[in-house]
């Protein structure tokens, strides 16, 4: 059908949510840490069983780097992006020490 308009129209792909917030490195922290991620994976979608399993992953991580980096000083971010296929998802720490620029 060469020339003719097709009456297909292409699939409407939503642009991938993307966020990054700095956290208190405290325990306190975990439920504002928790509803930040949430309210993103909300934003796609997300399955109950896939958001326990990230907030699982994020608890843990989490609480390591307050627990075993006692001496540190800083926030700790975390930067989320989901999109219709995967979750990514990135958490860093800034260690912050005289001497150091």
């Amino acid at each position: 059908m060469t020339g003719q308009a097709s009456d297909r129209t292409a699939p409407v792909v939503a642009a991938p949510v993307r966020a990054q917030r700095d956290f208190e490195r405290s325990f306190a922290a975990l439920d504002d840490i928790f509803a930040f991620v949430r309210s993103h994976l909300d934003a796609r979608g997300a399955g109950e069983a896939d958001a326990y399993a990230i907030d699982l992953t994020i608890e843990e991580l989490f609480t390591n780097m307050v627990k075993y980096n006692a001496a540190g000083s800083g926030s700790i971010g975390i930067e989320i992006m989901v999109d219709f296929i995967a979750v990514h998802l990135r958490m860093h720490i800034a260690i912050h020490r005289k001497g150091l620029s």
